[in-house]
């Protein structure tokens, strides 16, 4: 089972791999340490899209999923998380170049 949680646009820029990458690691944290405290087995896939999408003016979007191997983890990640408003859709850069990723 699995559950989208960033589906964005991204540039096609290697020099912004690192804010990409950055921030795919930084939006993930929270996720990790809440299903350690929860003792849910979850693990993250990343994947790249260039289909056309008229909500992105580039064509090229990360796209990260959420993977449970039963049922329960699923239910209890949707439950603890519903307010989070997933997938993230935005990529934000605050002062420091540190990534997140967050809802528009």
């Amino acid at each position: 089972m699995k559950l989208r949680v960033i589906c964005a646009p991204i540039k096609d820029d290697s020099d912004y791999d690192i804010f990409v990458d950055s921030g795919i690691q930084n939006t993930l944290k929270k996720f990790w340490s809440w299903a350690n405290e929860a003792g849910v087995e979850i693990s993250f896939t990343k994947d790249y899209s260039d289909e056309m999408d008229h909500r992105f003016d580039d064509g090229l979007k990360v796209i990260v999923d959420a993977n449970f191997k039963n049922k329960e983890d699923f239910a209890i990640f949707k439950l603890a998380h519903e307010g989070d408003d997933l997938p993230y859709d935005r990529m934000r850069i605050d002062s420091n170049a540190e990534g997140y990723f967050i809802k528009s």
